[in-house]
């Protein structure tokens, strides 16, 4: 858990020590470019966002095993560079990837060697490397107390959750925490403005942190891609929190047929989203079909919105797992236009809906689904064990 969390402050350390760049130009060119000779005969992989969408290529190693690679991007953006490494894993692990991050009008210099990829920046010198690792400890020493000082608080907290492991909860206090302070002290920075990103993708995020930081970045940054999706977050999420009328959608279901939310006005639906390749999905599917059985002629339906791309795969698994639900999806996969529509972005995922339209609980358990539905239905007397 420390590993990952010193990860990521190094990514964020590293990176809010460059400036904030111009965006005035629509593409901006960046370079990567270097030696890789820790393992022959294998394959690297890059891959990184422009404006919301993800851009795959390949490498190509010269004889001297040497490689340039160029991009377009509009604004920074992190960047995966993969090796599948086919030849021997005493080396290196069968399949590794290297994150950093890549800015318009930068070249990154590479040189890949024992312990795969050592990467070093343009016009840093190693006396300036040997700062940033300074800096990079120090920071980190302080984590680790922060960390230590988290613990017994983030304990307590959790032992009334039933659907999150102690690691992941406390993992997620303690970034929370750090990137919240890193936001505040480092005003006007892209970086910041990414962590407000990854703030807004929360199911609930703080608007008014949010919000309240957002007033420190000037336009540039407001203007990039970034910064345009953090306020269409915002607001699309306001629409879609507890109390708001959901908003009606239309999909096919598995013969063809045109399925609207609208249709089932008067009852109270369960709009889940979900894949045949999601294991956690499928996990929770005796519980709910337990749910449904128990309520369905008590006005109670599920609509499963599938993220598959192949139709067979999604016909198979309802199948299997024998859900006599509604099912709908456009095969589109993650870009299903519902999911696009409510920032699904992870599954399981799934919003709880009233007779009037208004949505009363999302991500519900299969566990925690019963017990709201138990308290419904006997609140309104419709049903009696």
């Amino acid at each position: 858990m420390i590993v990952i969390l010193r990860l990521f402050l190094f990514t964020l350390i590293c990176f809010g020590l460059f400036p904030v760049l111009d965006y005035s130009q629509e593409y901006n060119k960046f370079t990567i470019k270097g030696i890789v000779d820790t393992v022959p005969f294998a394959s690297y992989f890059i891959s990184y966002y422009k404006n919301g969408v993800e851009i795959k290529d390949t490498i190509t190693l010269d004889v001297n095993r040497k490689f340039k690679f160029t991009g377009n991007i509009t604004e920074p953006s992190l960047l995966f560079m993969s090796i599948e490494n086919k030849y021997d894993s005493t080396i290196v692990g069968p399949f590794t990837c290297y994150t950093l991050w890549v800015e318009p009008r930068k070249t990154i210099l590479f040189k890949g060697k024992t312990g795969w990829l050592v990467k070093g920046k343009s016009g840093l010198t190693l006396s300036s490397v040997d700062k940033q690792s300074d800096v990079i400890n120090s920071e980190t020493e302080i984590l680790d107390r922060r960390y230590n000082d988290y613990s017994d608080k983030a304990l307590k907290e959790w032992k009334s959750r039933t659907n999150e492991s102690l690691t992941d909860f406390v993992v997620s206090q303690i970034y929370d925490s750090v990137s919240s302070d890193f936001i505040k002290k480092n005003k006007n920075l892209y970086y910041s403005l990414h962590l407000l990103y990854t703030k807004s993708r929360k199911t609930n995020p703080d608007h008014r942190f949010i919000n309240e930081q957002l007033a420190n970045f000037d336009d540039s940054l407001l203007n990039t891609y970034t910064g345009r999706e953090i306020r269409k977050r915002l607001e699309s999420v306001k629409n879609l929190s507890l109390g708001q009328v959901f908003p009606s959608f239309e999909q096919q279901d598995t013969s063809g047929n045109i399925i609207s939310l609208t249709d089932y006005r008067g009852k109270y639906v369960l709009v889940e989203f979900w894949a045949s390749w999601c294991g956690p999905c499928r996990k929770e599917y005796p519980s709910l079909k337990a749910s449904y059985q128990k309520y369905k002629d008590l006005g109670f339906e599920i609509i499963g919105v599938s993220l598959d791309h192949s139709r067979e795969a999604w016909l198979k698994a309802i199948r299997e797992d024998k859900l006599d639900w509604i099912h709908v999806s456009d095969l589109k996969g993650l870009r299903n236009a519902v999911a696009k529509q409510y920032f699904v972005e992870s599954i399981p995922d799934s919003f709880l809906i009233d007779p009037e339209g208004k949505i009363i609980a999302r991500e519900l358990t299969g566990e925690q689904l019963q017990k709201k539905l138990k308290d419904i239905f006997y609140t309104e007397n419709k049903y009696k064990e």
